[in-house]
């Protein structure tokens, strides 16, 4: 169950991160942390395309986060959630964008 207040911390920062609110309220997420972890791999780069707000607009973009050394690629045993994790890398930097 997700609480009230972890989702109105989500929407927020959807917002910062977009510049706008979500078009729904953002579905509730199943996840419950494993005891253990599948190790995959250095993680070197993440690259995703956002709508997120750049320079006033909305437009699809490319963004691509190169990695510092020391951030493994993690997967949840059941397969369906890949983890990101160490090093230096913060995802509360791009939220700061």
């Amino acid at each position: 169950m997700i609480r009230a207040q972890d989702q109105h911390k989500a929407i927020q920062a959807f917002k910062k991160f977009h510049g706008r609110s979500p078009e729904k309220n953002m579905p509730p997420v199943d996840f419950t942390p494993p005891k253990s972890l599948v190790y995959l791999g250095r993680a070197i780069a993440v690259e995703y395309e956002s709508t997120k707000k750049l320079y006033g607009n909305h437009r699809p973009r490319l963004y691509r986060h190169k990695f510092s050394k020391g951030v493994r690629l993690l997967a949840h045993p059941n397969g369906k959630w890949v983890l990101i994790h160490g090093g230096k890398f913060r995802v509360s930097d791009w939220l700061r964008g």
